[in-house]
């Protein structure tokens, strides 16, 4: 079966900003996000071929019951690691351009996306107007998907990517960038080359996903406190005390890295309601099978896990995305810092 890579949500879907940093309307539907919900996909692909490595239905109950020392586990998580990141992103398409156009990206801007991962959002750079997009991390695998995905057609812009250690000398000349986006990671040490290459008056973006929490079962939300929680404690524990989104404060972040001229601060609520699209429902699915399933396991009581195990088996009458009440709140977080 062919899906296409991206989703539409439905018109009484939300995208909602908080802890606002400006005057903006905080309430915006989808007609306000202009382009940022659209019917035309961004990628059009089959998921299997687009993205390599994704587990295949059938397999992912058993893959994530596999836990996280298995080696199977471990393979099939490494494996697919820049799938589920693209995925992830594709996920929330309308979203995150939606955050992209607030944080002030603008048509004939050159901006460099460090840390590019799988080089979706370098797409929906080039989507909010840039003219040239380059992108940027240390991986080759992240590195191969994005020179291997599709790109949208414009004449006059231009995307790369280079191979870069962000923690060294960036091979960029000084303020050679209209703005610099920066998700979901933090390396201090790169933080005074990321400067270098801004322009005065450019601005540094940096994004996390859940800083401001969501709810994933929220029909139900004593269990989903005590999944988000087992999800916690199981990282934590098989990571030495990290905890699934250790972060420190990102407007604390933003004004490590500067100082800056302006600096401002919004979250953009990601909700999707029954029916949810497919694009979204995979993302949950994968991420089950690569992610939560296993350090939850061990966490949570043998009910709960039988419960969960259901919400996630296409083949069980419990299957969550069949319910009509089925109801996902998920939350990006912008920080934006405008250099002197």
């Amino acid at each position: 079966m062919t899906y296409g890579l991206i989703l539409t949500p439905s018109t009484d879907q939300q995208t909602i900003d908080v802890m606002s940093g400006d005057t903006t309307n905080p309430v915006m539907d989808n007609a306000a996000m202009g382009n940022a919900v659209t019917d035309e996909p961004l990628l059009t692909a089959d998921w299997y071929s687009a993205l390599p490595h994704l587990l295949r239905p059938d397999d992912i109950v058993a893959t994530a019951s596999l836990g996280i020392t298995h080696p199977d586990w471990l393979r099939r998580r490494e494996q697919s690691y820049p799938s589920r990141v693209a995925l992830i992103a594709l996920a929330i398409e309308p979203e995150l351009l939606h955050g992209i156009r607030r944080a002030g990206i603008e048509p004939r801007m050159r901006v460099l996306d460090a840390a590019c991962g799988s080089g979706v959002i370098s797409r929906l750079l080039l989507e909010a107007g840039a003219d040239a997009v380059v992108g940027c991390d240390i991986s080759h695998a992240m590195l191969d998907l994005a020179r291997a995905l599709p790109t949208p057609p414009r004449s006059s812009a231009t995307l790369s990517f280079e191979q870069v250690d962000l923690a060294q000398p960036l091979p960029f000349a000084d303020a050679s960038f209209d703005a610099v986006w920066f998700s979901d990671i933090w390396i201090p040490a790169a933080m005074p080359e990321l400067r270098r290459v801004l322009r005065p008056g450019g601005r540094l973006v940096l994004h996390r996903g859940h800083l401001a929490g969501g709810l994933t079962y929220a029909w139900d939300y004593a269990f989903d406190r005590r999944i988000a929680s087992a999800l916690m404690t199981g990282f934590a524990r098989a990571h030495g005390g990290a905890t699934a989104d250790a972060t420190q404060s990102l407007y604390g972040q933003l004004q490590e890295a500067g100082p800056w001229r302006h600096s401002s601060l919004f979250t953009v609520i990601v909700e999707r309601t029954a029916p949810v699209p497919r694009v979204y429902e995979e993302s949950l699915r994968q991420g089950f099978g690569l992610f939560v399933g296993p350090f939850v396991q061990n966490e949570v009581s043998e009910d709960d896990w039988r419960q969960l195990v259901a919400l996630y088996d296409e083949s069980s009458p419990d299957y969550m995305f069949r319910r009509p009440d089925a109801h996902f709140i998920s939350t990006l977080t912008f920080a934006v810092g405008v250099k002197d």
